[in-house]
C-alpha cells in the first residue's frame, strides 16, 4: 500500500474514532480501564485496518501505544536471552543480527505475514496480541517468554503460559518479548510452514513450528511442537513432546506420533474447513519433518 492511500485510510479511521495518545504505560492502562470493551491498544494499526475491510464495526476508543516512553521497538541481545521490543516492526526483525544468529526461524515466519507494507507496520507485539499470529507457533516452539505491564507493574510470563491464562488477566500491555537463550547440542533442527489457500494474505489453513536438539547419542533432549492457524489459538502439543523427550530416534514410531497430534491438537472449524483437515494437514507436516530428522540423523 503506497504512503498516500494509507494516510487517507488513517484520515478516516480518525474521523471516526476517539484516538488517545498517552505518553506512558499507567495512562495507557487508565484509560483502558475507564472505557473498557469500548477501546482497544493500537501500534501499527495493521489489524484494525484488516478488522475494517472484513467488515467488522471497531471500538470507538483507540488507545495508541506509539507515543508511551515505556514501550520501544528494536533489539537487544542481553544475557540470558534475545530481547525484542513489542513495537518492533516485522520487516526489521531481519535487520539484527542476535535474531538472524540464534533466532532465525521468527525471520522465517515473518516473512510469511502480508504484504512488504503490511510487515513495515506490524508490530511483534500486535502479532501476538492478536492471539491468532502466525509468529506465535514459531515463539511457542522457541519457548519466548513475555514481560508484561499491569496495575502491579512489570512482571513476566512464559508465553504458553500466557496463552492458556489470558481469559483470566484483566488489562494489561505486552512490553516486550525474550527468546532465551540455550544450548545447541550435537544437531538441532527448526521448521516452520505455513499452509494456506493464499499463503501470505489470508489467515493460513494451519501454521506449524517446531525444534528438535539431539544428543550425540541419538537421544531427544529437547523438543518443543507448535501449531495454530485460521482462527484457532496455537498450541503447544505437550502430551507429544513429553512422548518424544528423551527418546531415540531409532525408536520413534511416526504413526503412532501421527496419531497422537491428531488427538492432542484442537483446531477451530471455519466456514471453508473443518477440524479434521486441520489436524491432518498439522500432523502430516510436523511427522515429515521428524522424517526428515530420522532420515538426516541416519545419514551422518
Amino acid at each position: 500500500m503506497d504512503n498516500g492511500k494509507q494516510a487517507l485510510r488513517d484520515e478516516h479511521i480518525a474521523s471516526e474514532h476517539e484516538i488517545f495518545q498517552p505518553r506512558g504505560l499507567p495512562e495507557a492502562l487508565e484509560l483502558k480501564e475507564k472505557f473498557g470493551g469500548e477501546a482497544i491498544f493500537i501500534a501499527g494499526g495493521t489489524l484494525i485496518q484488516l478488522q475494517r475491510e472484513q467488515g467488522i464495526e471497531l471500538p470507538r476508543y483507540l488507545i495508541s501505544l506509539e507515543k508511551a516512553t515505556e514501550l520501544k521497538g528494536g533489539v537487544a541481545d542481553e544475557a540470558g536471552g534475545v530481547v525484542i521490543g513489542a513495537l518492533t516492526p516485522l520487516a526489521d526483525l531481519r535487520l539484527h543480527y542476535a535474531i538472524v544468529k540464534g533466532c532465525g526461524l521468527l525471520i522465517v515466519a515473518a516473512k510469511g505475514v502480508g504484504s512488504p507494507a503490511i510487515r513495515n507496520r506490524a508490530t511483534i507485539g500486535g502479532n501476538i496480541i492478536y492471539g491468532v499470529g502466525d509468529l506465535i507457533p514459531a515463539l511457542l516452539s522457541l519457548d519466548a517468554e513475555l514481560t508484561v505491564y499491569e496495575q502491579g507493574g512489570f512482571r513476566e510470563i512464559n508465553l504458553w503460559e500466557f496463552i492458556k491464562n489470558r481469559e483470566e488477566m484483566k488489562s494489561f500491555i505486552l512490553a516486550s518479548i525474550k527468546i532465551p537463550v540455550r544450548t545447541l547440542l550435537d544437531t538441532e533442527r527448526t521448521f516452520y510452514r505455513k499452509i494456506g489457500r493464499r499463503e501470505a494474505f489470508i489467515p493460513s489453513v494451519v501454521t506449524v513450528s517446531g525444534r528438535c536438539s539431539i544428543r550425540e547419542d541419538g537421544r531427544i533432549a529437547d523438543i518443543r511442537i507448535a501449531a495454530g492457524g485460521g482462527a484457532s489459538a496455537p498450541q503447544r502439543l505437550v502430551r507429544c513432546e513429553d512422548k518424544l523427550l528423551g527418546a531415540h530416534l531409532n525408536s520413534v514410531t511416526l504413526k503412532e506420533i501421527y496419531s497422537d497430534i491428531c488427538k492432542e491438537y484442537t483446531p477451530t472449524p471455519d466456514a471453508f474447513l473443518g477440524t479434521r483437515y486441520r489436524k491432518l494437514a498439522a500432523a502430516n507436516v510436523i511427522v515429515s519433518e521428524l522424517e526428515q530428522l530420522i532420515a538426516d540423523r541416519e545419514g551422518k
